[in-house]
């Protein structure tokens, strides 16, 4: 009995050795990548084999030498277009809306506009409703938005996928237009509420300004928040080390969470589109771990091809990631529920081709991480007085 007591507590520090080793592995990996890039402040959260992961790095604000907190609140950029998307698919799942509705039967200005019918709100969520990047720079609120989308004609024809922040603003508008509830209220509701994350969503309360890290340009001076007047559901989220923990967890699944917001999540995780390189989801973008990626032509025009909707989640070689840039933040999410492990990546400083760099940064950390073993050591032995004796080999 002696003995496998003794065994119990030598099992207890091989768990401990193995969040030691992950973490002497992402301290150094972020210490390397922040010296790289002259980066004032980084989060790094992870869920690994049941093990979660919050570590922060360097300054929140770098004149008052403040540091970065679990409670340091980041711009997550397009990461927000996963919420709104989840946001749909719960107003789906309840069967208010229909995944293939045209956005002109939820948005009454654009009803009498019979070409927007070809625009669904599938298409909107994977790109391929032939919208450009953004809308002309005197588009300034929603209502110019809608007016603009009025007179808008496809450029082409055919099935592509080119990246759009205003089709997926739509969804935003058409959201608040059907359920009559603002933004903010329906994300608090529907997702942070539900997965215990703080109730900030896109507004920051006045009493928690003082969490909201400094963020730095290009050249490292220090610039604005992001105060776009409409991108809201595709770039204005805000959140903590913390708060995107739990978002993590319940995107692997290993959370409790309401039905309908557990359909939603794994409705926006199907493969809709086939690219070249990789698929797409509902906001997400789909391919194996290592592979897929886009960094040399983000934003160009690219075919695309309609798939069925096969379940990739338990595939354990499936990620599934999204990035986010504003003025000064940068942000990165890769999930694989089929391992039921995830990182998200924050840092308060935008580089050139930043979500690329952030992109491969999180992608490596998740690889590398999940592959560290346990505890590297010899076999267990009993010496001649039945004591256990380990050797480590580090």
């Amino acid at each position: 009995m002696i003995i496998l007591a003794t065994l119990f507590s030598f099992q207890d520090i091989f768990c401990q050795n193995e969040q030691h080793n992950r973490e002497s592995y992402l301290r150094a990996e972020a210490h390397s990548f922040m010296k790289r890039h002259k980066i004032p402040g980084l989060a790094l959260i992870l869920f690994i084999d049941g093990e979660s992961y919050l570590l922060q790095f360097g300054y929140a604000d770098k004149k008052q030498k403040k540091f970065v907190t679990q409670e340091t609140l980041f711009e997550l950029g397009s990461v927000s277009k996963i919420f709104t998307c989840i946001l749909l698919c719960n107003e789906i799942i309840q069967q208010n809306m229909a995944l293939h509705d045209s956005i002109n039967l939820h948005i009454p200005e654009l009803q009498a506009c019979r070409r927007l019918k070809q625009i669904t709100f599938a298409k909107l969520c994977t790109h391929t409703s032939s919208l450009p990047f953004n809308a002309p720079d005197q588009v300034r609120s929603d209502r110019d938005l809608i007016r603009y989308i009025a007179s808008w004609r496809p450029p082409r024809k055919g099935f592509t996928w080119q990246y759009s922040n205003h089709g997926i603003e739509l969804i935003r508008i058409a959201l608040e237009e059907k359920t009559k509830n603002n933004y903010n209220e329906l994300l608090i509701n529907t997702i942070l509420s539900p997965l215990h994350m703080a109730p900030i969503g896109v507004m920051v309360p006045e009493n928690l300004t003082g969490l909201y890290a400094t963020c730095y340009d290009k050249l490292g001076e220090e610039t604005c928040h992001w105060d776009h007047p409409f991108l809201i559901g595709s770039a204005a989220l805000k959140a903590s080390s913390t708060d995107m923990l739990n978002f993590l967890k319940a995107m692997v699944g290993v959370t409790d969470m309401p039905d309908s917001l557990r359909q939603a999540i794994k409705m926006t995780q199907l493969p809709y589109v086939s690219l070249d390189s990789f698929r797409h989801g509902l906001g997400w973008q789909i391919s194996m771990l290592g592979t897929g990626d886009l960094s040399e032509k983000p934003f160009e025009i690219i075919q695309a091809q309609e798939i069925a909707q096969n379940d990739l989640s338990q595939d354990a070689r499936i990620l599934f990631e999204k990035t986010g840039t504003t003025h000064g933040f940068h942000a990165y999410i890769g999930v694989m529920p089929g391992k039921k492990s995830g990182i998200v990546v924050l840092f308060n400083r935008r580089l050139h081709n930043g979500w690329s760099v952030s992109k491969r940064f999180g992608r490596k950390l998740l690889k590398q991480a999940m592959q560290i073993p346990a505890v590297l050591y010899s076999p267990l032995k009993l010496d001649s007085s039945n004591q256990v004796s380990l050797t480590f080999d580090f």
